[in-house]
């Protein structure tokens, strides 16, 4: 009978804790207030690159400056996404290939974006990978809406 009041009392006192924590979280997060990170337009040189798993080939377009970009917490991309549904679009509308992930690579600085560009290629030209390049006249970026 002992052992019994005595796990009846540990699982009262368990409750009352973990009530109490709940209550203190839920005021504790009505209070916070979540900043939003400030946008900062930048010079940001980008290239789009799409591959497949169904596809020997993969698609890079060169180097480009984007127009109008802007910088969340001075590292990341604002509307990334926007960029990469436009080189899938460009692909699924004028190539027909509607199975490639589509991913932007930026940097601010061109040097370090031109390293990562012939790093990138260079690996799937070691591995067989077909490349075609889509020359900037017929693919560009454009300042996402």
């Amino acid at each position: 009978m002992k052992k019994f009041l005595h796990i009846l009392l540990a699982v009262a006192v368990l409750l009352v804790c973990t009530s109490a924590t709940l209550k203190k979280d839920k005021k504790s997060a009505k209070e916070t207030k979540v900043k939003e990170a400030p946008l900062v337009q930048a010079e940001v040189y980008g290239f789009g690159f799409a591959a497949s798993f169904t596809d020997s080939v993969a698609f890079y377009t060169d180097i480009q400056l984007l127009d109008s970009a802007s910088l969340v917490n001075k590292s990341y991309l604002n509307m990334r996404y926007d960029y990469s549904y436009q080189l899938k679009y460009y692909l699924q509308d004028n190539l027909q290939k509607s199975d490639h992930v589509c991913m932007i690579f930026f940097n601010t600085k061109l040097k370090k974006l031109q390293k990562e560009y012939d790093k990138l290629l260079n690996k799937y030209r070691k591995a067989g990978t077909g490349l075609r390049q889509i020359p900037i006249t017929d693919f560009k970026f454009s300042k996402p809406e």
